[in-house]
Parts: C-alpha cells; sequence; structure tokens
C-alpha cells in the first residue's frame, strides 16, 4: 500500500511542483513557450491562493538563479523584470483575487487582454533597458533571421528574382518592420495569445487531474459600447495615417486590436455554444472540433477564421446569436 500524504502536504508539493516547472520551462529548452502554464495548474486544480504562491516561489527562484549567474546585469534585470511581469499578469488571469478593488475582478477575457495590454507596454522600456543582450531582443533577432533564411530558401528556386530582391531583406529591415507592427498592436495580439495558448494548457491539465476551477470564457459576452470604442479607434486610425500623426495612429491601432480581441474570444464563445448543444449529436460535435483544429493550424486558413470569428462577435451587437430555448410559456429575456 503507498504512503498517502495528508491533503495540506499534497497542496505544499504542488504548488512547489508547479513553480519548479515555471522556473524550468522559462530557462530551458522544452517547452518555454508555456512556462506560464504550472501557474495555472495551480490555480485550476488547488485554488487562487496556491497560484499566487507558486508565482511568488517562482519568482524568488527566478531571481536567486540570476543573482548566481552572475548578478543582475542590465540585460539580466531586465530578464528578470521581463519574468516578473508575465508571470504576475498570467497570475492575475488565471487567479483574480476574491476581494478587493472591483476593477480587479473582470470577466476573465476581460483580464487576459487587459493583461496583455499592460505586459506589451511593459516589454518596450525592457527592451531599452536589457539592450541586445538580453532575451526578448535575442529572442526577435531570431525570429528576424528565421524570416529572412525562410525568404530566401522560397528564392533560392528563381535566381534572378533572388538576385533582384534577395539583397533588400536583411534582418535589421525585418526588425525595423517588426517594430513597426508591434507598437501597433502586434505586442498586445501576441502577447494576448500568448497567454491564451498557457492558459488554454493549463485548461487541459486541469482535465485530465478531474479538477478544475476555471472560468469559462465561452459565456463572455463584450460590453454593448464596445462597438463605440471601436468606431472610434478606427476613426484616430483614419485621422492618424490621413494627416501623418504616429502619436494618432499607433494608440487608435492599439485600442483597435484591444476591442478585436475581446470580439475574438465572443465570436468564439459563439461557436462553442452552439457546438454545446445537448441536441447535437457527439460524432458531429466531434468532427466540428476536429475541423475547427485543422483550420487554426493552417497558416493562411487560420487569419480567415480569426477574422470571421471577430465579425460574428461583432455582428452579435444587433443579432442575438445565443438565446436559450425556451420549452414552457415564453417569458421576458433578461437584460
Amino acid at each position: 500500500m503507498g504512503v498517502q500524504l495528508p491533503s495540506t502536504w499534497r497542496i505544499l508539493f504542488g504548488i512547489a511542483l508547479c513553480s519548479a516547472a515555471c522556473v524550468w520551462f522559462a530557462r530551458g529548452v522544452f517547452a518555454p513557450a508555456f512556462f506560464l502554464a504550472p501557474l495555472g495548474v495551480a490555480a485550476y486544480c488547488f485554488s487562487p491562493s496556491s497560484a499566487w504562491v507558486a508565482s511568488a516561489a517562482a519568482l524568488g527562484a527566478n531571481g536567486v538563479i540570476t543573482m548566481s549567474a552572475g548578478g543582475f546585469s542590465a540585460s539580466g534585470l531586465a530578464n528578470s523584470l521581463y519574468f516578473a511581469l508575465m508571470v504576475l499578469s498570467f497570475s492575475w488571469i488565471a487567479a483574480p483575487p476574491r476581494q478587493g478593488p472591483s476593477f480587479l475582478r473582470f470577466q476573465a477575457a476581460v483580464r487576459l487582454v487587459m493583461a496583455a495590454a499592460l505586459s506589451a507596454a511593459g516589454i518596450i522600456p525592457l527592451l531599452v533597458l536589457g539592450g541586445a543582450d538580453s532575451g526578448i531582443s535575442v529572442m526577435m533577432r531570431r525570429q528576424a533571421e528565421f524570416v529572412v533564411s525562410v525568404y530566401q530558401s522560397m528564392l533560392a528556386s528563381d535566381p534572378v528574382e533572388a538576385a533582384a530582391l534577395g539583397g533588400e531583406l536583411s534582418a535589421d529591415l525585418v526588425l525595423k518592420l517588426m517594430g513597426a507592427i508591434a507598437i501597433r498592436g502586434g505586442a498586445l495580439f501576441s502577447t494576448a495569445f500568448f497567454f491564451f495558448i498557457n492558459r488554454q494548457a493549463a485548461v487541459i491539465a486541469s482535465w485530465l487531474s478531474r479538477r478544475t476551477g476555471r472560468e469559462r470564457l465561452s459565456f463572455f459576452h463584450a460590453w454593448p459600447r464596445l462597438i463605440w470604442v471601436l468606431s472610434l479607434s478606427l476613426l484616430v486610425i483614419l485621422a492618424g495615417t490621413i494627416f501623418e500623426k504616429p502619436y494618432l495612429e499607433i494608440p487608435g491601432w492599439n485600442l483597435a486590436v484591444f476591442c478585436a480581441i475581446l470580439y475574438l474570444i465572443q465570436g468564439g464563445s459563439i461557436v462553442l455554444y452552439f457546438l454545446a448543444r445537448p441536441e447535437l449529436p457527439f460524432l458531429f460535435r466531434s468532427l466540428a472540433n476536429i475541423v475547427i483544429v485543422i483550420i487554426f493550424l493552417s497558416p493562411i486558413v487560420n487569419g480567415i477564421a480569426l477574422g470571421v470569428l471577430t465579425l460574428l462577435g461583432i455582428a452579435e451587437n444587433w443579432v442575438p446569436f445565443r438565446i436559450p430555448r425556451q420549452k414552457g410559456p415564453s417569458s421576458t429575456p433578461e437584460g
């Protein structure tokens, strides 16, 4: 018969395991893109307070490792601050405080997008602080070099076109383009997507353990007045483009992306709502989920699918897609 640990010791062991996995993933070559997922596992499999304890332990362990590796240089400090920014932001997404100011207890989808916005804004000064040696800068340069290598391999079959265009594309040019896209909402979208995949990985792990305390994104409804914010952001983008005023265009793009992500989540919620209807056959529901996965793994089709879901979420401002069917006499719907 195996030794059964008391409940408190099991929770403490789970917290220690989650915090260690977070630091190991972040610093190792194994699944670095999912280094936040263990914190979500602590929140969904144990409790929100467990997630915050695991986050504090991960921050402490990462600080000790940074100091033992040579102290806090500019790049080391930037990497540690980036780690802390992402860990605290994700902890707020996965484990919102049950007490305190109401703005800390938004819906899960809103917390995800707001945390992504704060994290994306914080990355810019960290890039300046860390310089070219920081982990963020190195990662961006590797991505730029990868884009250049893929582009050059595509031109390899056409020597004439390669000679004409190959010299125009460099890693520095790609980095400049990436920077221009990043400050116009690209950093916000990529950070939100990064938080989302880590959250979903934690959700899957909580399913496997048959324990889950997560909030479901499938019931999300954006604020009705958000459509006016989106419309205003588009006008600001238009004005900034026409009059060549980046200080108008850049905030406008970020605000538009902020609204679009919320409508994207709402569009996905509508699809999940229809797939979860009990009258749908299990085989159809399973095939539909497989088709969705294939669509989002297709490089060009996934962009179209994201656009369609965003438009679907916007359309729900005028078409109430998620009205539950009444089995008895109709009643006045809730507002």
